[in-house]
């Protein structure tokens, strides 16, 4: 049997994040590449499970949480008022991240990879819980002697 094509998903609630990726990668990559290996989703990425990919093998998931880039930062929002009111919508929340890397977690291959680059200025929730979320995903998959339980008697 073959092996499946290498495929790239990104997945942005924005449409200015999905068009400004769109355009990063087009301009960047040879058009083939980009038009038969990336999929570009408008969408949550709070039911990760629901995202039509090959699932033979998920090898990296990677997450970059908070807001887009060159979007004001939470204290220039409480100082202008030229602040859409609901630009807080767009930022990533705690549950639905919470929901996606448990997700990403049990899509995962063994060996895959889950990176999350987190924002403690922009959410510092969020930031806690996903900290404390993959330290508990370490104790449970370490192959260390003595296992998650030495490392839970240490702290």
């Amino acid at each position: 049997s073959s092996s499946p094509k290498p495929q790239l998903i990104g997945i942005d609630i924005q449409s200015r994040a999905i068009q400004n990726t769109k355009l990063s990668l087009l301009s960047s990559l040879p058009p083939d590449i980009y038009f038969n290996n990336i999929a570009l989703l408008e969408q949550s990425h709070e039911h990760l499970t629901n995202v039509p990919r090959d699932a033979s093998s998920v090898g990296l998931v990677c997450y970059n949480l908070g807001y887009l880039p060159g979007a004001p930062s939470m204290e220039q929002q409480r100082t202008t008022t030229l602040t859409p009111s609901n630009y807080k919508d767009c930022q990533t929340q705690t549950e639905t991240t919470l929901n996606s890397i448990t997700d990403a977690s049990l899509l995962l291959r063994v060996g895959g990879l889950l990176s999350v680059m987190t924002y403690p200025g922009s959410n510092l929730e969020e930031s806690v819980v996903v900290e404390r979320f993959v330290e508990g995903l370490a104790m449970l998959t370490t192959r260390n002697a003595g296992g998650w339980r030495e490392y839970a008697e240490s702290i």
